[in-house]
């Protein structure tokens, strides 16, 4: 499975917009997209959850990512 990270140092340039947008692009062509929601600020539309046979991972961060983090 392919893993999207969006994240950048500043809060408010458009990081669940970003998310959100990428997820319903992949499922507008029948692509299964898990999604996670790591901002608390709730800002996204798409709720954390896993798809059966998802061959991409969209993350939402809450902000920087720090050297040596890893999803999965």
């Amino acid at each position: 499975m392919k893993t999207i990270l969006v994240c950048n140092q500043k809060g408010g340039v458009g990081k669940s917009l970003v998310a959100d947008e990428i997820a319903f692009s992949f499922e507008r062509s029948g692509i299964p997209v898990s999604f996670y929601d790591l901002d608390t600020q709730g800002g996204t539309l798409h709720k954390t959850h896993e798809a059966d046979g998802a061959q991409v991972a969209v993350v939402d961060t809450p902000g920087p990512c720090r050297r040596g983090w890893r999803t999965g």
